[in-house]
């Protein structure tokens, strides 16, 4: 499946009820510049539709997407936006499947660790973690946001462009809040994560994804996940 995420951060900066988080992304920008882009992706985003009632239904064509992204990042060069941003957002949107699906399940279960959720399995063939390494994952920790409930600000949102992307997916009518939580906080996180374990020794991140891929293949009963997880820190 061909990676459409640059659909859904067009239409998710597009919303209104997304409007006052953009920074739950990391992008801080002057709200003139805000209302700038939240216009031009609305533009965007009627274009890539080409009156289609149903995001499924519109065409996912290389060339499409390709176009796309063309149009997202000349107008943030349009708009100035700081060459810093303009990077982040491209790896935002580069973030294959695979590699998300790595992403969110490194955060998830080192969230479990430090919280010692009764869940996160525990036998011979998962490797101890050292205090060093379960001290560093317990900091990253303590800075991360709890979770916002951008479901119910999504839901309650009653302005009629925001009516009109809820109606593009029926069956999903939070389809954007979803790629939020679970595709662009995730990367945020982990992103996050990646600079923290920066500062462990070699070994003792090599212990760590060792530790990742054998509580992974517990949860998941999946034997592939050290490609994904091997992917996810090579980004």
């Amino acid at each position: 499946m061909r990676n459409a995420s640059v659909d859904q951060l067009v239409m998710l900066l597009s919303a209104d009820w997304f409007f006052p988080h953009w920074t739950a992304i990391q992008i801080q920008l002057p709200k003139t510049s805000k209302l700038h882009l939240q216009k031009r992706c609305r533009e965007i985003t009627r274009g890539f539709l080409a009156g289609a009632e149903d995001y499924y239904l519109i065409s996912f064509g290389q060339s499409r997407l390709d176009e796309t992204k063309t149009q997202f990042f000349s107008l943030l060069a349009e708009t100035n936006v700081p060459k810093k941003t303009v990077e982040h957002l491209r790896k935002l949107t580069a973030v294959n499947h695979q590699t998300g699906s790595a992403q969110w399940m490194i955060v998830t279960t080192t969230r479990m660790l430090v919280r010692g959720h009764q869940d996160l399995p525990v036998d011979r063939t998962i490797p101890s973690l050292s205090p060093q390494i379960v001290s560093v994952l317990s900091e990253w920790h303590g800075h991360q946001s709890e979770r916002f409930d951008f479901e119910q600000v999504c839901l309650e949102s009653d302005s009629e462009w925001d009516r009109h992307l809820a109606s593009l997916t029926p069956r999903i009518p939070t389809a954007l809040e979803d790629y939020l939580q679970v595709a662009l906080i995730t990367q945020v996180q982990f992103h996050a994560l990646q600079i923290s374990v920066a500062d462990l020794a070699e070994a003792e991140r090599n212990i760590l994804k060792e530790w990742y891929v054998a509580v992974s293949r517990k949860l998941t009963g999946a034997d592939h996940v050290s490609e994904g997880i091997n992917m996810a820190f090579a980004q």
